[in-house]
């Protein structure tokens, strides 16, 4: 008494999660290329626990959002410091 064994197709590649990279023809332009037509970009990073909790208090106790504060950081910062890095428009 044999046992056939029954062929199954290999399991498909797996897909990357990441965005793929701009093609090489269009990378050397990208920074150039006016990106304030409304839409929101992340911004993606991580703070001590104790620094978060003081943002948040100083952004609730103005009634600000966490991003209208830390954009009015920003603002003040560099009307104070001077901007470094200008992009034409």
């Amino acid at each position: 008494m044999s046992v056939k064994a029954t062929k199954v197709a290999p399991p498909p590649p797996k897909r990357s999660r990441l965005a793929q990279p701009p093609l090489p023809l269009h990378a050397p332009d990208n920074l150039s290329k006016p990106t304030d037509d409304g839409a929101l970009q992340d911004m993606n990073f991580k703070v001590k626990p104790g620094f978060h909790r003081q943002f948040k208090l100083e952004a609730s106790a103005r009634d600000l959002s966490m991003k209208d504060f830390l954009e009015a950081c920003f603002l003040a910062y560099t009307e104070k410091h001077g901007m470094l890095v200008r992009l034409d428009k």
